[in-house]
């Protein structure tokens, strides 16, 4: 089972910062607007110890999710990122199927991972953003919380609502 913290600890990073990365993209609105994760852009990276001595990068393909963002009121914020758990890629077939067997992941019977946001609090020129990691049935504790930054303003211009 430690194992399988380890991993759930190193996705939970990777899976919020890259899902996030459509909400920068959003210029300050009034109110909240509602936007869609853009999968083709965005991807969920991880890293793994292994056995204390060397550590392998990997990433889940496939993110979809939306955020929900209003800079005048952060608490109507939110985000929800889902990661299907099928598109892991570690760039080793062998050690991707043993990731999504029931020693890890059990990707057949849970297929996906998702984040919820809990809290997002304004942290200097950016945001500290809280939220929950659920893999299977299980939440992953504790809350882990990622600071993000804001964009340059030419970024900012080019997102859509969905």
């Amino acid at each position: 089972m430690k194992r399988t913290h380890l991993v759930f600890s190193s996705l939970a990073l990777g899976a919020l910062l890259l899902g996030l990365v459509p909400l920068q993209a959003a210029p300050p609105p009034a109110a909240a607007q509602t936007f869609a994760i853009d999968s083709g852009h965005s991807a969920a990276l991880f890293r793994i110890t292994h056995l204390g001595v060397s550590a392998f990068h990997g990433r889940f393909n496939e993110v979809k999710g939306t955020v929900v963002w209003s800079d005048d009121d952060l608490g109507a914020s939110s985000v929800q990122v889902e990661i299907p758990l099928g598109s892991l890629d570690s760039n080793d077939p062998k050690r991707d199927q043993h990731l999504k067997s029931p020693d890890f992941f059990s990707a057949k019977q849970f297929p996906v991972m998702t984040f919820k946001s809990k809290a997002i609090k304004r942290e200097g020129s950016g945001y500290a953003i809280t939220g929950t990691i659920i893999v299977a049935t299980t939440s992953i504790t504790p809350p882990i919380t990622r600071k993000i930054s804001a964009c340059p303003e030419e970024a900012t211009n080019r997102a859509t609502p969905a």
